[in-house]
C-alpha cells in the first residue's frame, strides 16, 4: 500500500516549502444549539496533493463550526480519481456528496443526469454568496454549460513559458549564441527559437554543481499531465486567424483533427525537443519535472502558475531568476477548412486556461428523503469557491470574436453529440493498456481508435453538429469521440515515443 508521501509525489514538488499563508475567514462560527446543519456530514471526493486539494482541508475547520455538520474528505491517488467519480455516479452509488472535478467531464455528467444546476440557489440567502463574474471569461464558461451554474470556482489558471533571465543575459551566452544562431538570445517567442534555446543549454552547468544540465524540463508521464503540455504546446499549429475554433473535430463528421497536418507538426516538434531534456522525463509527473527546474537544472519549462511561486520558495535554486512570458506560438499554422498552411507576419500565439478548470460538483445524485444533506452540500460547495479563488491566467480573443460556452460530451443546444466511450476516458484519464506501448496506444486512442470489443460502453456513436469554441483560445475540456481505425500518419511518430 503506497503512503500518503507517495501518492502526492506525482503532483507536488518535493525540493521546496511550500507558503504557510492562511486564508481569512470570512463565516463565523454558528451558535450553540442554533447550527443549520447539526447532525449531518458531506463527502467530498479529491485528489491527494497540494495542488488543487488544499482549499477543500483549509476550509474544513471553518465550514465545520459555520455549520455544524461534518465534512468528510476523501482522497484517492489522481489515476485512480476518475475511475472513482463515474463509479458511483454512474452507478447511483451515492457516496460522494460533493467532489473535485474537470470541466471536461461536465457534458456527460449533465446528459446523465448525475448532476444537477445550482441556478436557483445561486442568490439563496441560506447559502455563503460568491461573485460568477469575478472569474474571467474564459474560466467562466468552464462553470457552465448550455447555459446553466454546475460548477463552482477552486482552481483557474493556464500555461506559460518559464525561462532562466540570469541565462538570457549573461554575456558569454550572448555572444555564442549569436555565433551560432546567428540571431541575439532572448525570451523565445516560437517554438523554433525555444528549440534553439534549448539545445544551447543543454549539457551545460546551468547552476554551478559541476554537472551537466538540461535545456528544458517537462512532464510527460502518460496518464498524468503530459496531454494538457501537449495541448498547450500544439495550440499555434493549429488555431490561428484562418483557423479560429476548430482543435478537436470536424464538425461535418466529427472527425477527430488529431491527425490533421497541424496536429502532426507539433508532435514531431515535440519528438525533437524531447533530446534537450533528460530522457528520465517521459516517466516525470509534475513535482519531478517541477523540482528538475526549481533546482536549477534546466534552462526552460511550460507549465500552470504554481511554478511561479514555488521558485520564490525557500530551497529553490532559482529564487530571482526566473523570468514568465506567454506560450511561444509559430509562425505558420494548419487551416483544417482551409486546407493549407497559413503564414502570419507576426509570431501565432494562442491563449489558454489549459487545465484551469477544477473546481467542484455538488449535489452528483438527486437529494433523497433528508433534503438537509443537497443543502449542506451546496453550502460546502459554494464556501469552497469563496474560499481561495486563483485569478485565471488566458489572453485577449481575436477582436470580433466570443466564445461559444457549450462543450462537447452531452445534450447541446443544436442537437446530441456522440457520448464517450467509457474504455476512451479511461485511456485518457489513467494509464493505458498494457498490451501495448504506452505512448504507442496513447495516441492512437486520441487518434480516434476504437476500444478493443467487448469493452463495457461498447455502444455506436452518434453524430451531431457541434460548435468548438469561437475564441482564439484553447479550453481543455473536449474529448474525441470515438472513429473507425487510428491514424495512419501518426503510426511512425507512435513508434518513435516507444
Amino acid at each position: 500500500m503506497p503512503s500518503l508521501a507517495q501518492k502526492t509525489a506525482g503532483f507536488d514538488a518535493s525540493v521546496v516549502k511550500t507558503g504557510e499563508l492562511v486564508p481569512p475567514r470570512v463565516v463565523p462560527p454558528c451558535k450553540p444549539g442554533a447550527c443549520p446543519f447539526a447532525g449531518q456530514s458531506v463527502t467530498v471526493l479529491a485528489f491527494t496533493g497540494k495542488v488543487i486539494t488544499r482549499p477543500v482541508h483549509e476550509l474544513k475547520d471553518e465550514f465545520e463550526a459555520a455549520t455544524g455538520a461534518k465534512l468528510n474528505i476523501v482522497e484517492v491517488p489522481y489515476s485512480e480519481f476518475f475511475d472513482n467519480f463515474i463509479s458511483d455516479v454512474s452507478n447511483r452509488t451515492g457516496k460522494y456528496d460533493a467532489a473535485l472535478a474537470g470541466a471536461w467531464w461536465l457534458g456527460d455528467l449533465v446528459a446523465g443526469d448525475y448532476i444537477v444546476s445550482y441556478d436557483k440557489l445561486y442568490n439563496d440567502p441560506r447559502f455563503p454568496k460568491w461573485d460568477i463574474a469575478d472569474v474571467l471569461p474564459a474560466s467562466r464558461s468552464l462553470l457552465e454549460y448550455a447555459g446553466k451554474k454546475y460548477m463552482v470556482a477552486n482552481d483557474h489558471d493556464g500555461q506559460v513559458m518559464y525561462y532562466r533571465r540570469d541565462l538570457l543575459a549573461e554575456p558569454r551566452h550572448q555572444a555564442e549564441f549569436k555565433k551560432k544562431y546567428r540571431y541575439a538570445l532572448a525570451v523565445p517567442k516560437t517554438w523554433e527559437q525555444f528549440r534553439d534555446v534549448a539545445e544551447y543549454f543543454n549539457g551545460k552547468d546551468l547552476n554551478g554543481d559541476g554537472m551537466p544540465d538540461h535545456g528544458v524540463s517537462l512532464p510527460l508521464k502518460v496518464g498524468a499531465q503530459g496531454m494538457f503540455h501537449f495541448m498547450s504546446f500544439s495550440a499555434p499549429f493549429v488555431i490561428g486567424p484562418g483557423n479560429p475554433k476548430l482543435y478537436w473535430f470536424d464538425p461535418q463528421t466529427m472527425k477527430p483533427l488529431i491527425e490533421s497536418p497541424g496536429h502532426v507538426r507539433a508532435l514531431k516538434v515535440l519528438v525533437d525537443l524531447v533530446k534537450f531534456g533528460p530522457k528520465e522525463m517521459l516517466n516525470w509527473d509534475l513535482g519531478k519535472s517541477w523540482d528538475h527546474f526549481l533546482e536549477g537544472r534546466a534552462a526552460l519549462t511550460f507549465t500552470w502558475g504554481d511554478l511561479g511561486a514555488l521558485a520564490q520558495q525557500e530551497g529553490s535554486r532559482v529564487k530571482g531568476k526566473v523570468g514568465v512570458a506567454p506560450m511561444p506560438g509559430t509562425s505558420e499554422h494548419y487551416s483544417v477548412t482551409q486546407r493549407k498552411w497559413i503564414r502570419t507576419e507576426l509570431p501565432n500565439q494562442v491563449g489558454n486556461v489549459t487545465g484551469g478548470s477544477w473546481a467542484v460538483r455538488s449535489d452528483l445524485l438527486p437529494v433523497g428523503a433528508d433534503g438537509d444533506q443537497g443543502e449542506v452540500a451546496r453550502v460546502c460547495s459554494a464556501r469552497l469557491g469563496r474560499h481561495r479563488p486563483r485569478t485565471p491566467l488566458s489572453f485577449p480573443a481575436a477582436a470580433g470574436q466570443r466564445e461559444d460556452r457549450r462543450l462537447l460530451g452531452g445534450r447541446l443546444e443544436r442537437g446530441r453529440h456522440p457520448r464517450l466511450q467509457p474504455c476512451l476516458l479511461r485511456h485518457l484519464h489513467q494509464p493505458p493498456s498494457a498490451s501495448l506501448p504506452a505512448h504507442s496506444r496513447r495516441i492512437q486512442l486520441l487518434a480516434g481508435a476504437r476500444c478493443a470489443s467487448g469493452r463495457s460502453g461498447e455502444r455506436p456513436a452518434r453524430r451531431g453538429r457541434c460548435a468548438e469554441s469561437r475564441s482564439h483560445r484553447l479550453r481543455g475540456n473536449h474529448h474525441p469521440p470515438r472513429s473507425r481505425a487510428p491514424a495512419p500518419r501518426l503510426q511512425g511518430v507512435a513508434r518513435t515515443l516507444r
